[in-house]
């Protein structure tokens, strides 16, 4: 790499960690699948690992995230209302009381990940993966879950209310009363 790009690239780098969390999360939605959109990512990340550990209750509502490597991150009451997430990956993080409502989730990764509480009411979720997922209390009401994957997961207490769950994996799932009556077992994937 060139001198000149290499000295840009670092004082861009610079740049970039002495902004604030919020003004992060702007940059990456301002320009997302850039370059510079990652580079802010990765500065996120590594203000996670040398801050208190979290990026809890931050606003990223309508942020352009497709793709997003958001793994193993605390993000507890964070904020993604009509987010473009499709693809983003979030195995393994703690988003307890998250709120996805009418973000664009398609095919995106929360395996193992705490969702307790959280919110995804008027959400597409198509071909979404929550595999062990702890969705305990989570709410879907009018959300498209249309070939979602949930096997294993924790729904008990879960809001299925006028969800699309047409195709969906809920093999070993955990449920309970209000859960199992939802799922329509004609047309679902249900395999116990």
């Amino acid at each position: 790499m060139p001198l000149i790009k290499r000295l840009r690239r670092s004082i861009g780098l610079r740049w970039l960690k002495m902004q604030s969390t919020q003004q992060l999360i702007e940059k990456v939605g301002a320009a997302p699948g850039s370059a510079f959109a990652e580079a802010a990512i990765e500065a996120l990340k590594e203000r996670l690992a040398h801050q208190d550990g979290s990026l809890d209750g931050l606003d990223w509502s309508g942020a352009r995230l497709e793709g997003a490597l958001l793994s193993s991150c605390t993000l507890r009451g964070a904020r993604f209302s009509g987010a473009a997430l499709a693809g983003a990956y979030f195995a393994y993080s703690k988003l307890e009381a998250a709120d996805f409502s009418g973000a664009d989730l398609r095919e995106a990764h929360f395996r193992g990940a705490d969702l307790s509480g959280a919110i995804f009411d008027g959400a597409q979720l198509p071909g979404a993966h929550f595999s062990r997922a702890d969705l305990s209390g989570a709410s879907f009401i009018a959300a498209d879950l249309t070939g979602a994957n949930l096997w294993g997961a924790d729904l008990r207490g879960v809001d299925f209310s006028r969800a699309v769950l047409s195709e969906c994996n809920f093999q070993q799932a955990k449920l309970d009363g209000s859960a199992a009556a939802a799922i329509d077992y004609q047309q679902e994937s249900w395999l116990a």
